[in-house]
């Protein structure tokens, strides 16, 4: 056979050519900045976007942006690996968590976090349902990210870069770190890219946070005849310090409309927070949990017969207003019941100082709606930044940090605004909810609390901890918060009667007499509340009667305990004195 011309090897070779595209081999520096590229690119999408699921969660914070590069990188090392046994794995894990994102996002308008995870988890029964209502706002999106996902991989794979088998090992140490800041953050692990950030919130409560659902009420219902109060009302406040309102001795008005109207409540005085962090106090109240079953080992909280599941059982409609996003609270019931017995409504308005204002409406409509009634309100309060929760025309306390809201150690400033806040959220706040109450016609209880009080930036033991709750190393004026009660009706000013006639409760509480308290209010038998739960308001309390709070995140097997001081009830006149210089003599 002849041999081959060399100009017939060199159409083979162009032809070739032409039928396979020439893939130059990318090492080194080189793809790595072209994938720097890549992230810079879905930087600017989430721009553009904010709800891209692959980017979720980036933002300029150097040690964020680090994290979700490393995280980013990896899954890029994946998706774009020449062997198809990694690739094709890795694509259908990315595409169910992503469609995990995409689909919450879609169908509640937030993306997918610690809330969504424990309510994943608690209504896996209610999965196809969800489907049916959902599927066509999902959809779209859903079929979006599979075609450009696709179209993405296959341009960077052809035109830009492959990445070697061994790359994709670096996926292992990316989800190792989302599931050690899942761990350590107790379920915050945004720096991270959505998939690895869906894995590890699914591990983290399916391991720690998912009891299984709720226990049945262990007490049978109440006759319908007993004496109850048919409207109640649980309000719990955010970061609002019981000696810090002038109705508790605290030098300035921070509670004017208080003040003017004491026959239409009973104030507590100080009480003590069972923990000083929004999640395990509002956990510990909407369970019941006593104090004497912390350290919570077996997740009681998560486990135990819940104040709305005892409503329900008692033949209230129940109703869930939460001005900051807290729906773990309440995942592990929200599927047990219809939405005309327990109905969740948020509000997160932009505006933070609004959004508890703009739910007292839907809370009159709902008292309108229905012969009894269970309200569970968690507020927007007092969080730091202070100035961010009082309006400019409302604020009549000095000058405060300014309109930047960063973090100062200037006492005086952060007093100021703390005080303008208090007298807008707390004492406005129920002055409006009052009137509201009064004209609804009504009989109704309401209880108010806080979940945990305050240590303002400047105060003594801030200098090292930039935190103003949450850390045990604080001093006990975190657990400092107020509880008080208000009655409209016969039935609802009959029951704040009887507190006022129990000389053992000013300034000996706690937030464990409010569990069994509301159940008294449902019309459960005194005997029977007394023997699975802690005393309530209306039982006399010894005197004085021992109070500890969990001082750090959490009231599981580790968790600290911290001492409330009988001095916490008496520091209202002094607080801050050496900034303030008070008139007011000293306290007793």
């Amino acid at each position: 056979m002849a041999p081959e011309s060399s100009r017939d090897k060199t159409e083979t070779s162009t032809v070739q050519t032409r039928s396979t595209p020439d893939r130059k081999k990318v090492s080194g520096w080189s793809w790595l900045i072209r994938i720097i590229a890549v992230c810079v690119l879905f930087r600017w999408l989430n721009n553009r976007f904010d709800y891209m699921p692959m980017v979720y969660g980036l933002n300029y914070l150097l040690p964020k942006a680090c994290v979700y590069l490393i995280a980013l990188f990896s899954l890029v090392a994946l998706l774009l690996s020449r062997s198809a046994w990694i690739r094709w794995p890795a694509l259908v894990w990315v595409l169910l968590t992503c469609g995990v994102q995409i689909g919450f996002y879609r169908s509640t308008g937030r993306g997918f976090s610690l809330e969504e995870a424990i309510g994943f988890l608690g209504a896996t029964d209610a999965i196809g349902d969800c489907l049916r209502l959902y599927w066509k706002l999902a959809l779209p999106a859903l079929v979006a990210l599979i075609v450009i996902g696709a179209g993405v991989i296959w341009a960077l794979r052809r035109y830009l870069v492959e990445v070697g088998p061994w790359w994709s090992l670096t996926s292992l140490p990316a989800l190792a770190g989302a599931l050690a800041l899942a761990w350590q953050t107790q379920g915050f692990a945004s720096p991270f890219t959505t998939p690895y950030r869906v894995t590890a919130l699914l591990s983290y409560v399916m391991a720690t946070r998912y009891a299984g659902p709720r226990e049945q009420p262990l007490l049978p219902a109440p006759p319908l005849e007993s004496e109850r109060v048919p409207h109640l009302i649980l309000i719990i406040d955010e970061s609002v310090l019981g000696c810090e309102l002038s109705i508790n001795g605290y030098p300035r008005p921070t509670t004017p409309f208080l003040e003017k109207h004491p026959g239409a409540f009973w104030n507590g005085g100080i009480a003590s927070s069972g923990a000083i962090k929004t999640e395990p106090s509002n956990r510990m109240i909407y369970s019941g949990l006593r104090f004497d079953q912390l350290p919570d080992a077996a997740d009681r909280m998560g486990k135990n017969p819940s104040l709305c599941s005892y409503a329900i059982q008692a033949g209230y409609a129940c109703e869930c207003l939460f001005a900051q996003s807290f729906r773990s609270l309440v995942a592990q019931d929200l599927h047990a019941f219809p939405p005309a017995k327990l109905a969740y409504t948020e509000n997160l308005n932009p505006v933070e100082y609004q959004r508890e204002f703009e739910l007292i409406s839907p809370l009159q409509a709902f008292l309108q709606a229905h012969e009894t009634s269970f309200t569970y309100i968690n507020k927007r309060g007092a969080h730091f930044p202070y100035a961010m929760h009082c309006p400019e025309d409302r604020r009549v306390f000095g000058k405060g940090t300014g309109a930047d809201c960063s973090w100062s150690f200037d006492l005086l400033a952060n007093v100021n605004d703390y005080d303008n806040c208090l007298r807008y959220v707390v004492d406005e706040y129920l002055s409006r909810l009052s009137v509201a109450l009064e004209a609804s016609g009504k009989d109704v209880l309401v209880l108010y609390t806080s979940d945990h009080g305050q240590t303002l930036p400047g105060s003594l033991g801030t200098n090292a901890i930039r935190a103003t709750h949450g850390y045990a190393t604080l001093p006990p004026i975190t657990a400092n918060v107020p509880l008080m009660a208000f009655g409209f009706g016969p039935k609802g000013r009959a029951f704040i009667g009887k507190l006022a006639q129990n000389d053992t409760l000013f300034n000996n509480c706690t937030h464990f007499q409010i569990f069994p308290t509301l159940l008294r209010a449902m019309g459960y038998p005194p005997e029977q509340v007394q023997k699975l739960y802690s005393p309530s308001l209306l039982d006399r309390l010894p005197r004085p009667q021992p109070r500890t709070y969990v001082g750090d995140l959490g009231g599981g097997k580790h968790c600290k305990f911290r001492e409330f001081p009988p001095e916490q009830n008496g520091i209202a006149t002094n607080l801050y004195d050496e900034v303030m210089h008070w008139k007011a003599p000293p306290a007793h």
